[in-house]
Parts: C-alpha cells; sequence; structure tokens
C-alpha cells in the first residue's frame, strides 16, 4: 500500500468510529437528513430515525453533511 493509501485507510477507520444518533424531540421532519443520507436516515410521524449507522467513509460523510444541514442541531455524533 502507498503511503498516502495507508493514510486515507487509517483515516476511514478513525472517522467511522462515530455513533450518530437523532434526539427525536429536537426533530421538526424537514427531510434534509434523509435527503443527504438516504441509506441511513428515514422520516416518520414522530420525526426522523436512523435505519443503521454508516458503512463506509462515503456514507459518514453523508452523516456529518446532515448533521451539519440540520436547522435544529438534532442530529448529534458521539465518537467512540
Amino acid at each position: 500500500m502507498e503511503p498516502q493509501s495507508l493514510a486515507s485507510h487509517r483515516e476511514a477507520q478513525f472517522e467511522l468510529s462515530g455513533h450518530f444518533s437523532v434526539m427525536g424531540d429536537d426533530c421538526i421532519k424537514c427531510a434534509s437528513c434523509s435527503t443527504l443520507a438516504p441509506a441511513i436516515f428515514h422520516i416518520e410521524t414522530d420525526g426522523a430515525h436512523i435505519t443503521r449507522q454508516p458503512a463506509d467513509a462515503i456514507e459518514f460523510k453523508e452523516c456529518q453533511a446532515a448533521m451539519i444541514n440540520c436547522p435544529t442541531s438534532a442530529i448529534v455524533c458521539c465518537y467512540d
């Protein structure tokens, strides 16, 4: 593995250590999260829910984008 590839691989492993959750009382059901990360978030009558945690670096970045764009900051990420 090339040094840059190894560094990217290690970065991806580190980033995937986060665990996303939705604080239901803060969610206003705007669907921003399910638009940005449809494989991870879905909207129900009581707000956004997480279908599963991200499986790779791309999905993790999508979840980060959803968290940043959430108008009520209802999406949080806890790092292991």
